[in-house]
Parts: C-alpha cells; structure tokens; sequence
C-alpha cells in the first residue's frame, strides 16, 4: 500500500462522514473563513515540527511508498495533516449544529488574568526547554517533541477562552475523540505496512499491538484537540447564529 492508497482508503471515508456531519449545521461564509484561517495556521504550525522529527529521525518514511518529498516530508504527509484537520473542522461544525453553539464570557486579553496566565504558561515552556531540552533519556525524545510543541498551545487556549471551551465540550470531545480513535486505526495499518516506521531508541517502547507508539496514538488526540477547540475559539461569531440547545 502506498501513501496515497493509504489516503483513499483510510482518511477519504472519514472526510465523507465528516462531510455530512458538517451539513447538521448552516454553512455561512464567516464559518469558510475560519476554516482558512485555521488551516493556515496549522500548516505554518505542524511543517517546523514534523520536518524537524524527520531530520532527527525520530520516524522517517522509506523509499517507494510515496510520489516526491518537500524538504523532509512526503507531499502525503502534507496532505496528511491538512484533511485531518479538515476532518476535525467538519465534524466540529456539524456538532455545534446539532448541540448548539454556546456562547460564554471570555475575559479580554488585556485583562490581568489573561496576561498572568499566559505569563506563567510561556515561562514554564522556557524553564521546561532549558532544564530538559538537552538532558532526557534518548527514548522520551518523540513524547518530549510532542509535548513540548503541542503542550503549550492547548495551555494557552485555555486561559485565553476556558469557558467557552467548556461550554461546547459536546462538540469538542467527539470531534477529537472520532478523529483520533479512527486514524489510530489507520495508523497502525501504515505501520504494518511500512508507510512509515520510529526509531526504537527514540520511543518509550510502550506500544498498542507491538506496533503503534503510545506516543502516535497521543499525537492524534492533542492535534485533533488543538483543531477542534480552534474551532470554537475563531467561530463563534458564525456559530452564535446556530440555535443554542435548551
């Protein structure tokens, strides 16, 4: 199976479902909007990171399985990241269709709260990076780059707008739980079928079915969490139009 075969059999039937979903609520040029919006972002986002694992080969992907490469990455992997998002989007659409966009204070971000608490969380990425960055064991290296790149996004998307996050955990929790729980699935088939492989020395070596790193399955969880509660936090002036549940 090659990458895009990967694709057309694991990641098309999702984005159809997603699709549908996505029609439970009214489509409207401002939701477009933050769709391309975050989009963007996740792409300017995720290229430094997955480019940067590969070339400390921390997984890599073999010859043969894919059509050409963009500095480290398969043009796939592009793609990969981007429908998963998409997927993400969709379904958190269609959610807050069906549940209802909840619409909560969230406090300016001038507000001292605000300021203090993205204050700590910045300085505890720095302390964490400088402390650890250079002195853990050689096998927490992928759970360390996870975290470390993803940690502090999900950190600071709750300070700036906890309860709103809050208030539509109906949309976010099956978002992120559908999304993860199927390309976990997926995942493991690419693995078996040598799409792409890790590097031992650099896992924990905790593994679902003595193949997929407990490290992988956390990536889908955290990366589709970051969607869904962008979602949320940049569309709610389309979704506030959408009939909140009683």
């Amino acid at each position: 199976m090659s990458y895009s075969q990967f694709h057309f059999r694991f990641n098309v039937p999702l984005l159809a479902f997603a699709g549908a979903v996505s029609f439970l609520a009214p489509w409207r040029a401002s939701v477009g909007a933050a769709f391309l919006v975050i989009l963007v972002i996740v792409v300017a986002f995720t290229t430094p990171w997955d480019n940067y694992a590969v070339a400390q080969g921390i997984w890599s992907f073999p010859g043969g399985r894919h059509a050409f490469r963009l500095w480290h990455l398969p043009v796939e992997e592009y793609c990969f990241f981007i429908i998963q998002s998409v997927e993400v989007l969709l379904l958190c659409h269609g959610l807050t269709g069906l549940a209802g966009f909840h619409q909560a204070f969230t406090p300016p971000l001038n507000s001292p709260g605000v300021i203090t608490g993205l204050g700590v969380v910045a300085a505890l990425w720095a302390f964490t990076g400088l402390r650890f960055g250079r002195r853990l064991p050689r096998r927490a290296q992928y759970l360390f780059h996870l975290l470390y790149w993803f940690g502090p996004v999900v950190a600071f998307q709750w300070v700036l707008a906890a309860p709103l996050l809050l208030a539509n955990l109906s949309a976010i929790v099956p978002a992120t739980a559908i999304v993860s729980l199927w390309l976990t699935l997926a995942d493991l088939a690419a693995v078996r079928q040598g799409i792409w492989e890790f590097d031992e020395t650099q896992i924990l070596g905790v593994k679902w079915r003595n193949r997929l790193p407990v490290e992988e399955i956390l990536f889908f969880f955290v990366s589709s969490l970051l969607v869904a509660q962008a979602y949320v936090m940049l569309a709610p002036a389309a979704a506030a139009r959408i009939p909140a549940a009683p």
